[in-house]
């Protein structure tokens, strides 16, 4: 298939989307990994009120970008799956 559908998947790009997606994922979780070091940088080194309350904030964040990553994940396999059904439809015409 290529770029002029009219019905159907282009079974190819869908799965270059989805590692696309999954590569996407992988690097918010990164972003959470390395906030939660920095952040147990600066609770080393930060005391007091404001230090607890932005690590506070912290947590939420980090639970925040591990859902997105969650989710990216589950959208790129779900991507992967419809691709692989389309070519076992495909190939049953």
């Amino acid at each position: 298939m290529g770029g002029n559908l009219t019905e159907g998947m282009d079974t190819d790009r869908i799965r270059e989307v989805a590692g696309q997606l999954q590569t996407q994922a992988g690097k918010i979780g990164e972003v959470q990994q390395n906030g939660t070091s920095q952040q147990g940088t600066l609770a080393e080194n930060w005391l007091g009120s404001d230090s607890e309350a932005f690590g506070q904030a912290w947590q939420q964040a980090a639970k925040a970008l591990q859902q997105a990553s969650d989710a990216i994940t589950a959208y790129s396999k779900a991507a992967l799956d419809q691709a692989t059904q389309q070519d076992e439809a495909s190939k049953g015409r």
